[in-house]
């Protein structure tokens, strides 16, 4: 079984947290690399346990990678995020 790859992400006040990435979707629409990543340690009600990014990787090396936010107003791309996330989880529960 592969080991699951984390990542340490900032907050706004300045804290880190670690999140676990729970599925990677390529996009053939905008030819880009998402990631779903699942809080590690996850506590507090009312915080967000999942996550999506952009995965731009630039080399071979571990830490050869920048993290993205997704435009908010990219309707588009979220909408597609949210079906690849939901046939995630009809496969999961299959």
């Amino acid at each position: 079984m592969e080991e699951k790859r984390h990542y340490l992400i900032p907050d706004e006040e300045g804290g880190e947290h670690l999140f676990e990435e729970w599925y990677r979707y390529d996009s053939e629409r905008t030819g880009k690399t998402y990631v779903f990543l699942d809080r590690v340690g996850q506590e507090e009600e009312g915080e967000d346990d999942l996550i999506i990014c952009e995965l731009d990787e630039f080399g071979e090396g571990e830490d050869d990678f920048d993290l993205h936010p997704i435009d908010e107003n990219d309707e588009q791309t979220w909408d597609e995020l949210e079906s690849a996330l939901k046939e995630r989880i009809d496969h999961a529960t299959e």
